[in-house]
């Protein structure tokens, strides 16, 4: 009798082990599967896919591109300056600021004598530009952010064992698809884009800058102030003139202040709503100095405001 209740519960052990060994790989099976698909056709706004008579695969009309000539690989053409004018996208040059850590609810929220924190963005909000709040997915990190935000696609799941810190897998993004994008901001977010495209210059701050212990805003500042310092050396270089002025032309403004003094002050704080004042007005100058440099060598240019939402 003894035997056999042993054996009932050697049993009962046993499959108890199996259920949840099957469980927990059912569990890595379904969820940790990477979403980056190899071998895709390269695909531009406005292309449509077009019924195929003579297979099951849909073919694809000609494309559109997003800023000038269809790239043919994952590096941009550098011999397609001839048919920029002939198929146009929205846009020759993108400018694209993202606001890391600023909250929707923050940025739009007025005090109790009427005013805002960011008068300039409102106004673009108000008088030219077209909105919208975005809500993010876990997990809420600034690196899986960004590769969602200019990549299309939620970051590989196995950077996790990385810490978020590398790319396991390659994949594409609209930086290594331009001509040219300059960016600026925190190591963590502009090196893994900068990695084996040699299209994308980035300048960095030091990581010890990142100091939840001082006055964030600097972290801004410097942006700012290297995008001006970019746009000064090209009025006196050619060579890069013609990379700043050119089609399909990415600036990239990563703004990690308002994050960081989120984390160390609360969103709530005196400090975080000064950050957004400074990035306000940061945002106004940038406005201004492409309104004229573009103006300038004729040509116009179109800003998305990323809001991030903790």
């Amino acid at each position: 009798m003894r035997q056999s209740s042993s054996y009932a519960v050697a049993s009962v052990v046993v499959i108890g082990l199996l259920f949840h060994a099957v469980y927990l790989v059912s569990v890595l099976d379904i969820y940790f599967r990477s979403p980056i698909v190899h071998g895709m056709p390269l695909v531009h706004i406005g292309q449509e896919l077009l019924p195929n008579n003579n297979s099951n695969v849909d073919r694809i009309s000609p494309p559109r591109p997003l800023f000038s000539s269809s790239p043919s690989s994952s590096s941009p053409d550098q011999n397609d300056e001839d048919n920029d004018d002939e198929d146009v996208g929205p846009a020759r040059r993108l400018v694209l600021f993202v606001g890391d850590g600023l909250r929707a609810d923050k940025l739009l929220e007025l005090d109790d004598e009427g005013n805002t924190n960011a008068p300039f963005i409102r106004s673009i909000i108000h008088k030219k530009g077209s909105w919208g709040i975005s809500h993010t997915r876990m997990p809420t990190e600034t690196r899986p952010g960004h590769v969602a935000m200019i990549a299309g696609l939620y970051e590989d799941v196995s950077a996790v064992m990385t810490g978020w810190q590398a790319n396991p897998v390659e994949f594409d993004s609209v930086f290594n698809r331009s001509r040219n994008t300059f960016g600026w901001g925190s190591p963590d977010v502009l090196l893994m884009f900068a990695h084996h495209s040699p299209n994308v210059h980035v300048e960095c701050y030091s990581s010890e800058m990142e100091n939840f212990a001082t006055n964030a805003s600097i972290l801004d500042t410097w942006v700012f102030e290297h995008v001006e310092s970019l746009m000064s050396r090209a009025h006196v270089d050619a060579v890069l003139r013609e990379k700043v002025s050119g089609p399909r032309t990415i600036f990239f403004l990563h703004l990690l202040g308002i994050d960081t003094t989120g984390h160390a002050y609360r969103p709530t704080s005196r400090e975080y709503l000064e950050n957004i004042k400074v990035v306000d007005e940061g945002v106004e100058r940038m406005y201004n100095l492409f309104e004229e440099y573009l103006f300038l060598i004729f040509i116009y240019f179109y800003v998305i405001y990323v809001i991030y939402i903790q």
